[in-house]
């Protein structure tokens, strides 16, 4: 080996261990994004399906069926409201880490 060529993979080196290092966290951050994606269209599964429910019924349920139907809208919105907030702080933790 040259010395010209050791000195070319002696600066290379850790432009490539940053680039495979980049690599892996954006796979496991493509995972996460998947889960979030799953975990939000649950909650939406279950705010339209209660919400179809409600609107169903409506004049023919019982007011005691009414009410839970829309705790379980409002209660599903707040896990949606929650788990989006968490999304958001991984974000901004992200570029926060880049820009370091």
């Amino acid at each position: 080996m040259l010395v010209g060529e050791w000195a070319w993979i002696s600066r290379s080196a850790p432009i490539l261990e940053d680039q495979l290092t980049q690599a892996r966290k954006m796979t496991r951050w493509g995972g996460w994004r998947a889960a979030w994606a799953h975990d939000f269209n649950n909650l939406l599964t279950v705010i339209s399906g209660y919400g179809q429910l409600a609107l169903e019924g409506a004049g023919e349920i019982t007011e005691e069926s009414l009410i839970t139907y829309l705790q379980e809208i409002l209660n599903s919105a707040r896990r949606a409201s929650a788990l989006t907030g968490q999304l958001l702080a991984f974000s901004r933790r992200q570029v926060v880490q880049q820009r370091c």
